[in-house]
This record gives C-alpha cells, sequence and structure tokens, in this order.
C-alpha cells in the first residue's frame, strides 16, 4: 500500500488555541502535583533520615536534621511532673511500607526515638509510660483527622449537589 503524504497544517489560530490549551493543562498539572508532594510530603522521613538523630539533641537541632516538619507535634503532660515530654511523629517510609515513628523530647533534650514497639519493649519503666501514651494520643490524632477527612468530602459532595453536577 502506498502511503499518502498529506500537506495539511492547523491554521495560526489553531495552533495558537492549542498552545495556549497545552500551557494552561501543563500550568494546572504542575501546581496539582507540587501541592500533592508538598502536601503530603509532611511527616514523613526515611530510616537514614533517623540515623542523623543523636540523643541529647534540642528540639532545634533535631528539626534541622530531618528534611521534613513531623506530622504531629503535642506534649504529654502526665508521665513528667518537672516538665512534659514532647512528641515529635512522623511516619517512616520504605518503599511501599509505611509506620508510625516517634522522638521524645524531655526537658529539651531528644531522649529516644524509635517505632512504638521499640518503646514497649524498653527496660526503662518510663520510655515504656512515653511509647503508650504517644500510641494512645497518636490514635485519637489519626482519628479525628479521619473524621475532618471524611466531613470535607461529605461537604464537597454537598456542594457538588448544590451546583448540579
Amino acid at each position: 500500500m502506498k502511503s499518502v503524504k498529506r500537506n495539511w497544517k492547523p491554521s495560526k489560530k489553531c495552533q495558537t488555541i492549542i498552545s495556549r490549551h497545552d500551557a494552561c493543562f501543563l500550568l494546572l498539572l504542575m501546581a496539582v502535583i507540587c501541592v500533592d508532594s508538598c502536601a503530603s510530603s509532611v511527616g514523613f522521613m526515611t530510616l537514614s533520615d533517623a540515623a542523623n538523630l543523636r540523643k541529647g539533641m534540642s528540639v532545634v537541632e533535631s528539626k534541622s536534621v530531618l528534611p521534613r516538619l513531623p506530622r504531629y507535634e503535642f506534649s504529654l503532660d502526665s508521665i513528667h511532673e518537672d516538665e512534659p515530654v514532647l512528641i515529635d511523629a512522623y511516619y517512616v517510609v520504605s518503599g511501599d511500607y509505611a509506620a508510625q515513628y516517634i522522638l521524645a523530647f524531655s526537658k529539651d533534650r531528644l531522649l529516644y526515638w524509635a517505632y512504638p514497639h521499640e518503646f514497649a519493649r524498653s527496660k526503662d519503666a518510663f520510655i515504656n509510660a512515653i511509647g503508650e501514651q504517644a500510641v494512645t494520643r497518636l490514635k485519637q490524632l489519626e482519628y479525628e483527622a479521619a473524621q475532618e477527612r471524611q466531613k470535607e468530602k461529605e461537604q464537597e459532595e454537598q456542594n457538588s449537589q448544590r451546583l448540579g453536577h
């Protein structure tokens, strides 16, 4: 079969419309990717990031060696009478696996950092108590976040229905 060359080219007006459309699409796509990646990266770290932590670091020092801010920050007031224990909670990501990872600070110094089950395995009762209360608080925060996401989703659906979509 013989191929036929076509000499058709879109008009200048058509080329301009296509170019503008493509440019708008690319800008929108880049904005969505940027917002999504920035939002989802908060609270995530790797074990190599955790390797930069050292016992006794201040809260500020520890945050300076980690590439992202913690997912949750809170204090546990009932463990230590003198000063609350501060908790920074992250997710450690390794391939497709993600797990909670906790940094515990006492008197502005990094005391212990590990997965929750490692807090439970410690021979130190103080570390055990920190882990237990931190996990309880994290479950509460995750539940509240899930509830908030559900409310937002329902609100979006209601708005969509009002607009007739």
